[in-house]
């Protein structure tokens, strides 16, 4: 199988050592990072849960700045570059909360936004008016995180020069998912490719 991604980057992992549930401790972030390294992935972009119902930005921020430590030193040992992001939760006028841009990747040369739409019905005109407020406030892309759970005919419309599909690499293997991940194929949009690995599952075979 060609690839349609880059396969040395994880554009969608939790390997944050009790930052969220996706690696409860140290020892479970290296083995992460061990199957990460194994697969080719070069690039691993940290992507912890940021739930704004729920937290504070700032309160976020400094746990994940006590996992970030522990975790780039791993990733150092195992030549793996590790980018700071977060998996953040859409909701209408998110664009308008405080610290919003502390959640974007801007390091080795990344510059987005990772936004998880929430898995119920949701306004897509609204949803639209908050990319777009996010991009022209901050000027960064929005990548939509593992757009295959989705109806493609709603994603679909988010069709912005700006806007990337992330999909979950175990996706692309997966029968119950072809029909979805060939409609974003096809639909000449940019592609990235995550992990979304949780815990010590076997996602990075799929890489």
């Amino acid at each position: 199988m060609n690839k349609p991604y880059d396969g040395s980057i994880d554009y969608h992992c939790h390997i944050l050592p009790t930052v969220d549930h996706g690696c409860s401790n140290t020892d479970m972030c290296r083995e992460q990072l061990e199957m990460a390294k194994r697969a080719g992935v070069t690039t691993v972009i940290s992507t912890s849960h940021f739930y704004p119902q729920n937290d504070r930005v700032e309160e976020f921020l400094e746990k994940r700045e006590i996992g970030l430590r522990v975790a780039k030193t791993i990733a150092k040992e195992k030549g793996i570059v590790l980018v700071p992001c977060a998996e953040t939760l859409w909701c209408p006028g998110i664009e308008k909360m405080e610290g919003l841009d502390s959640l974007i990747a801007k390091e080795e040369g990344f510059n987005h936004l990772l936004l998880e739409f929430p898995f119920v019905e949701f306004d897509t005109d609204k949803a639209m008016k908050t990319l777009k407020a996010v991009h022209e406030k901050y000027g960064c892309e929005i990548i939509l995180a593992h757009v295959e759970r989705y109806n493609p005919s709603q994603i679909l419309e988010f069709d912005m020069d700006y806007i990337t599909y992330q999909i979950n690499a175990r996706s692309f293997h997966k029968l119950s998912r072809k029909l979805k991940v060939n409609k974003y194929l096809k639909s000449g949009k940019k592609i990235v490719c995550g992990s979304d690995i949780h815990g010590l599952d076997n996602t990075y075979k799929y890489f």
